[in-house]
Parts: structure tokens; sequence; C-alpha cells
């Protein structure tokens, strides 16, 4: 696999750069969990974490797909799960669970599979885990613009470029998903690892983008009969058509953090308009779970994020990433979800005696 032919210089850089024992691509959630299951299987291996972004956490950082993470600032460690669980639905008047809602005797504007992920038979318990990933190094800003097979006859691993300077690693975890895979090796040298989705829906794809409101509410006075405890389904009608806004609540000590996620349209991202209007319906929605006479915060605590890649994006998306590989594997946030094979995997991929 090459991008990029070598100078013929690396045995030499081999010696000078860093080099790893395992580097992990991606901060996101799954790759956080990756570096600690590689420093937990093997404690005195060198774990590496390149994240081309400012701040690690993935989609967790801004909220998308209800996981959380403490590792905005300090690094200090993560936490990943779904929020709230089990699931309940506004449904004429009332709070039922999914399975009691007739879906089908709605004009949605679309019924997206992605829903599944929180309402459904394959819904999971709330589980969250502390990583302590102090021993672990981070380098953030840093984007792999190439990864290819280390021309070092002596060091049988990767040569990962990143700006003004390479890593070497003996084993790659790659947690940065496939367009980031592709323009680091090559589209064309990405194929041989590239395996079609079985999951993919083209629904999910044309809905995998969503707008994500997070609301600091202090002293929260909730209406009667609002089941705590859950993740809420709120029905929201906005232009003739049903949506499905979901809608958690972390408490807090000095009262809590609402966040609601609403999947949309690809279209909708190029009429700002309407993302305008859709964030006024979203406020309408929430409000309907507290008392009449409570006043939502208007200033301040309030975040709005749009993004075309929300939560469902292994079902909106035509390819997955597998490897035959011994020393490169592939992972992704929706394996946190129910997955405990994804974490037997990376423990037995980060093992000492296959180092």
């Amino acid at each position: 696999m090459s991008k990029k032919k070598s100078s013929g210089t690396e045995p030499e850089e081999t010696q000078l750069a860093e080099r790893w024992d395992i580097v992990v691509v991606g901060a996101s959630p799954a790759g956080c969990l990756s570096a600690f299951k590689a420093l937990e299987s093997n404690p005195n291996a060198t774990v590496l974490v390149l994240e081309a972004t400012q701040r690690p956490g993935g989609r967790a950082a801004s909220g998308f797909q209800f996981v959380r993470t403490d590792l905005a600032d300090k690094l200090e460690g993560v936490r990943l799960g779904t929020v709230q669980a089990p699931a309940r639905v506004r449904w004429d008047r009332e709070w039922v669970e999914p399975s009691q809602v007739k879906w089908a005797d709605k004009d949605w504007a679309a019924l997206l599979p992605q829903w599944q992920l929180y309402f459904g038979t394959e819904m999971v318990p709330t589980r969250e885990m502390s990583l302590d990933l102090s021993n672990i190094t981070f380098v953030q800003s840093c984007p792999v613009s190439a990864l290819t097979r280390s021309q070092d006859t002596s060091f049988d691993g990767w040569r990962l470029e990143v700006p003004n300077r390479a890593f070497f690693a003996s084993k790659v975890i790659w947690a940065a998903g496939l367009t980031a895979f592709q323009n680091a090796v090559g589209k064309i040298e990405s194929q041989p690892w590239m395996t079609a989705n079985p999951r993919y829906n083209i629904e999910a794809a044309d809905h995998r983008g969503g707008i994500s409101l997070s609301l600091n509410v202090p002293t929260p006075r909730f209406a009667d009969g609002v089941p705590m405890g859950h993740l809420w389904g709120l029905p929201l009608r906005h232009g003739g058509k049903l949506h499905l806004l979901l809608v958690a609540f972390e408490p807090s000590t000095d009262g809590g953090t609402l966040q609601a996620l609403l999947h949309v349209h690809r279209d909708v991202f190029a009429e700002p308009g309407e993302i305008m209007s859709l964030q006024k319906s979203i406020r309408r929605a929430v409000k309907m779970l507290f008392q009449e006479d409570f006043e939502l915060p208007t200033k301040g605590g309030e975040k709005w994020v749009v993004t075309n890649q929300a939560g469902g994006h292994v079902l909106g998306t035509p390819w997955l990433l597998d490897s035959n590989e011994a020393n490169l594997a592939f992972v992704g946030d929706e394996s946190l979800k129910s997955n405990q094979q994804a974490e037997d995997i990376l423990s037995a991929f980060a093992a000492p005696a296959s180092l």
C-alpha cells in the first residue's frame, strides 16, 4: 500500500522519528477506548493517539449520538455509552414504549432506520465507563496525511505522515473513518480494505445530518407525567410533516443539561432559513416537557450544532473498512453501542505476545 513514493531515506528516518508500539488515529470515543484497551492489555506498550482537530471526542463532543465525553480539557478520562434508556415516545398525549407506537399511521417526513439505535428491541441500557488515559500520549491538530508500509527492512510496521514530521508504529488502530483513510492511502489503494455495508439504507444516508440543541436548564420543573430517567421521542410537526425529536436530560447539582437531536434531510443544509425555522420548532417542542409557566433560558447556556454527520452514519455509509492485516485494525463509534466483541477484538489486537 503506497500513496507516495519512498525517498529512499526512510531507514535513517525511522531511527530519528518517534517509534510507538501502537498508534491510534482519531480521538473519537472509539479511538479513546481503543487506546485504553491497548494499554490495558499490554501495560508496557507505548501508545499514541493522533487527533486531526483541536479537541478529542469526535461526534460525542457535540452531543450527537447521545454519548458523553469528559476528555475536552485535561484529557483525564472519557465516559462512553448511551445517555438514557429505555426510551419513551409521546404519542396521542401519552408516554408509551416505542413498540406501542403505530408508526405507519402518521404522515412522517421519513421513517428512519437510525431511530432503531435508540428505540426498539436492539436498544441497550446506559453504559458508562471511566477510562484512565493518563499514560497515553495525545497529539491534537495532527491529521494523518499518509499511511504507508515502512520501507525499513529492520522495522516491520507503518509510517504515518503528519504535518512537519512522521511517526512509526508497530500497529495502527484506525478510528478516523473511511474518508480520512482514503485520503491517507489513496482511493484506489484503499479498495482492498473496503467492504459493502449490509446495513446501508438510502433513507438513512439522505438523513444522516442533524440539528442538535444543548441547553443548560437551572432548577427545571418538568410537566406532570414526564418519565424521568428515559430517552424521550417527541413527534414534531414541521412543514406539514412529522419529524421525531430525540431528547435526553442529564441532571446535575445545579439543574441539568437538556440535549435534543433532530435528523434532517441533506437538502435542508442548502436553506439557512429552513434551518432557523427548524430550530424554532425544536425549541417549541422541548418547551412541552416543562410546566406551562416555566420559561426556558433564553440567554447563555444554549448551544446549537448543525452537521451533515449526525447519528446513524453507519446506516448511511455504503462502505465499511475491514482488515486482514495482523497489525492494522479499524474501529468505529457504532461498535461501542452494544458490541462486546469489538472490545474483545481490541484486547486481542494489543496483546503483548503479538507485538
